[in-house]
């Protein structure tokens, strides 16, 4: 699975004051931050729960209402980030073979295994917090996991997911299997937001997630009429959350953030996924 593709954002160390607390769901750790009966779960790229600007992201929706919750999922490789994922040193380019290895069926990254019955420990403890009902926003490894766990858990609980920059398509072809059958058991819609043009090949992600493509077109297939697809033509995969927001492309980046958090806001409330409250996200 080559889940960042050439070109994709390197690494991007946090620099945002956190407003949560980790926490442990039975054994799994976790970052939460806000309250509430509407929760949002940010399932992150292969940095890891503590890289870039997820917590930045979980804490502006935390200040719109929304009850957040990001696990970390992945066994963290030479000590990962902050205990999850990859290390901040890790050569994307030069190791890739390591990724798709953590990511087959046998290994430790891979979502039907492995990483679907972690998230789901921290799915209880959502419910527990007071939760009624959620949303998932996925980037690039995340959203993957995302459509798994969006088959494992009912309608009644999760109601919709979003999925940036997604590693979907490149993450079950690259065990051998059919994304669209993946789609085809999800039981909730999706938003997906791919980058770069679709037929451009490096950090783009390709047509499959844009209307008429496979992917899209088997989720609507399921839910028809209920999905959503959002191309970010200028944008690297990756820029959600390792992007860079300083020097020459930074302002772009601001506005290409901004811009996915207020179309995924308006998927959110389109599926009756809206708490009470104001999100700005100037500044994330």
């Amino acid at each position: 699975m080559a889940c960042c593709p050439a070109g994709a954002e390197p690494y991007l160390a946090a620099d945002h004051v956190d407003t949560g607390s980790k926490t442990q769901a039975e054994g799994v750790s976790c970052y939460h931050v806000g309250e509430g009966p509407v929760g949002l779960m940010l399932l992150s790229d292969i940095f890891g729960w503590n890289s870039g600007r997820i917590r930045a992201l979980a804490d502006a929706f935390a200040d719109r209402g929304y009850n957040v919750w990001i696990p970390a999922v992945m066994d963290p490789v030479e000590g990962g980030t902050d205990g999850d994922g990859l290390p901040p040193d890790f050569k994307l380019g030069a190791r890739i073979m390591e990724v798709v290895q953590l990511s087959s069926p046998a290994g430790a990254w891979n979502p039907e295994n492995v990483t679907v019955a972690k998230a789901e420990k921290v799915v209880k403890a959502m419910f527990a917090s007071g939760v009624t009902k959620f949303g998932i926003v996925g980037f690039c490894y995340g959203a993957w996991l995302g459509i798994y766990l969006a088959g494992s858990l009912p309608a009644s609980q999760l109601v919709c997911a979003a999925g940036v920059h997604p590693s979907i398509v490149a993450g079950e072809t690259g065990i051998g299997k059919d994304p669209c059958e993946l789609a085809d058991r999800s039981n909730c819609p999706w938003a997906l937001y791919p980058c770069g043009a679709p037929d451009a090949g490096g950090s783009a992600e390709g047509p499959e997630y844009d209307a008429g493509g496979g992917l899209y077109e088997a989720l609507e297939k399921r839910f028809p009429g209920k999905n959503h697809t959002h191309r970010m033509r200028t944008m690297n995969h990756g820029f959600m959350t390792r992007g860079s927001i300083t020097g020459e492309t930074g302002e772009d980046t601001k506005k290409a953030i901004t811009e996915v958090v207020q179309d995924m806001e308006a998927f959110f409330v389109s599926h009756s996924l809206r708490p009470s409250g104001r999100l700005d996200m100037a500044g994330h």
